[in-house]
């Protein structure tokens, strides 16, 4: 009797200095994977340019056996740049990927692949609504709030609030996201975008295990930001829209003699007029970057890989 060809699973895990949490990180997916025997297993660890010892770490993991594989990027190249990295290199029934900090809780591996051998092609972790980034200041916890919202708006397809870079993703999907050409993707938004069977999965966030957040506010708007301009064209047209609308408002105000504001109309007009050219400059310089068809990463070097 012919016994069936285990799946296989991958998991994509992006680095940065993170020395100090490798070991916790390896034992507690090592638990998980270990009642998930049925599968076959491989750790992708992608190395973002990292100052310290974390591919020392990494290599001490392999001393002891872990399937793992290390990916070293020739710099920082960024947390989504890693993370395409390891998804291009995967190769696997599906893949998942997380943080290398321990926030990413490897306990609910279980749940993604229950979710997708229902059928599910996407499974998004969400964060817990009650504890929503409860652990960050006001000023943070509301800024990404109000750009998830903002970006939905913009977006052709919703991305789901408080999402995060823990995912599953089918074979079928991941070749699909491989042909895309953005240099500088917001994957998140890519993978809502991109469709097929999606469903989301909340988890409460968990702790850093040792360290600093490598991801500060001003890095997560600037990804909002280009996943604003990378998924949606509304912008410009709504800059469009305005000067329009003050071309109509303007001729009203002259053929009814109301011009007591002309110096209003006039500094509202530049200032739509520099907002419109700012928009469109944002789009050339992206637009710029993508001809320039620059790699997204540099692998410097891999470990473990044969």
């Amino acid at each position: 009797m012919q016994t069936e060809t285990p799946k296989t699973i991958a998991l994509v895990i992006p680095v940065f200095n993170e020395q100090d949490n490798i070991a916790a990180l390896c034992e507690r997916i090592e638990k998980v994977i270990a009642d998930l025997a049925n599968y076959r297993w491989s750790l992708i660890f992608v190395d973002d340019g990292s100052s310290d010892a974390t591919v020392d770490r990494l290599k001490d993991q392999i001393a002891r056996g872990l399937p793992i594989s290390i990916i070293r990027l020739s710099r920082n190249f960024g947390h989504q740049a890693a993370i395409k990295a390891g998804m291009n290199f995967a190769s696997a029934d599906a893949v998942i990927t997380m943080d290398g900090d321990g926030q990413h809780p490897p306990e609910l591996i279980p749940k993604l692949i229950d979710l997708w051998l229902q059928g599910y092609q996407v499974v998004q972790t969400v964060r817990s609504p009650l504890q929503s980034l409860a652990n960050v200041g006001w000023f943070h916890r509301c800024c990404v709030r109000w750009a998830y919202r903002i970006i939905n708006y913009f977006a052709e397809r919703p991305i789901p609030p408080q999402c995060a870079d823990f995912r599953l993703i089918d074979r079928k999907v991941l070749d699909h996201l491989r042909n895309l050409s953005e240099v500088a993707p917001m994957l998140r938004g890519l993978v809502a975008w991109i469709g097929f069977k999606q469903t989301t999965l909340e988890y409460v966030v968990q702790n850093r295990m040792n360290g600093q957040s490598r991801y500060p506010l001003r890095q997560m708007l600037n990804l909002m930001a280009g996943g604003v301009f990378d998924l949606s064209r509304k912008p410009l047209n709504l800059a469009t829209a305005g000067g329009i609308t003050l071309i109509i408002v303007g001729i009203l105000t002259r053929l009814t003699g109301l011009i007591g504001g002309l110096v209003f109309w006039i500094f509202l007009l530049t200032a739509i007029e520099l907002l419109a050219l700012g928009l469109i400059g944002v789009y050339l310089g992206r637009a710029y970057n993508q001809v320039l068809d620059r790699p997204m990463y540099i692998i410097d070097e891999t470990v473990n890989t044969e």
